[in-house]
C-alpha cells in the first residue's frame, strides 16, 4: 500500500489552509473628469479602480501627506446627490459614503481619505472630509476653513446577492439627479493606494 506523506503535500500547516482570496496593490489613475448629468438621471457615473474577483478585503490609504484623496465636487446648486460606491458585475451598487448634496446650504465637496472594507462580513469603515468650498483636510490650518470630518462605520448595508466572485469596480454613482437642466460635477483621485486581499 502506498504511503501518503501529508507533510510533503502541505496538508499539515501551522498557518492554516491556503486562502482563496487575491492580493494586489496599486495607485489607481483617476484623472479629473466633469461629465454632464441629465435631469432625473441615476446609476453608475465614474470608475476609479477595478477590484479583482474573489477579493475578501479592500483598503484605501493615502501615500501623500499633502494631497491624497478621492474627490467629488458639485458646482451647481440644487442639482443632485453623488456618493462613492462599489459595483459588482451584475450592476448592484454597495453605497460607501453619504450622498454629496448640492443645495445652497449644503457641503458641496466630499473628500474620501481612507476606506476599509470586509467583503465577507459586509462591514465598511471610511474617513471623509466635507466642506462647502472645495478645501481639502490638509488646507485647513492655512486657510482657516471649516468643514466636517467623518470617521467611522458606514451604515449602508451590503446589497442582497452582491457578487464578489467576479470583478468589481470602485467609483462614483448618482444617488439622484433632480436638476431641471444638466449639471457637471468634478471628480478626481489622487495619491490613494488600493490594497486588495
Amino acid at each position: 500500500m502506498p504511503i501518503i506523506d501529508n507533510y510533503s503535500l502541505d496538508n499539515y500547516r501551522l498557518d492554516g489552509p491556503d486562502q482563496q482570496g487575491v492580493y494586489t496593490s496599486f495607485v489607481p489613475s483617476a484623472p479629473t473628469t466633469q461629465p454632464t448629468i441629465a435631469a432625473n438621471q441615476s446609476g453608475w457615473l465614474r470608475d476609479f479602480a477595478t477590484v479583482p474577483a474573489n477579493a475578501k478585503s479592500i483598503s484605501l490609504q493615502p501615500i501623500s501627506s499633502s494631497n491624497g484623496h478621492w474627490y467629488i465636487r458639485n458646482f451647481n446648486t440644487s442639482s443632485g446627490q453623488l456618493a462613492f460606491g462599489l459595483k459588482d458585475a451584475a450592476g448592484r451598487i454597495w453605497q460607501l459614503t453619504s450622498p454629496n448634496y448640492t443645495t445652497p446650504s449644503s457641503r458641496w465637496t466630499q473628500n474620501l481619505y481612507s476606506l476599509q472594507m470586509d467583503l465577507v462580513a459586509g462591514t465598511v469603515g471610511v474617513t471623509t472630509y466635507w466642506t462647502q468650498y472645495g478645501t481639502a483636510m490638509e488646507d485647513i490650518p492655512n486657510l482657516g476653513s471649516s468643514g466636517q470630518l467623518v470617521v467611522g462605520a458606514n451604515s449602508y448595508a451590503k446589497p442582497a446577492g452582491f457578487d464578489t466572485t467576479r470583478e468589481m469596480t470602485l467609483g462614483v454613482f448618482i444617488v439622484y439627479s433632480y436638476a431641471s437642466t444638466g449639471w457637471a460635477p468634478v471628480m478626481y483621485g489622487n495619491n490613494l493606494k488600493l490594497l486588495v486581499m
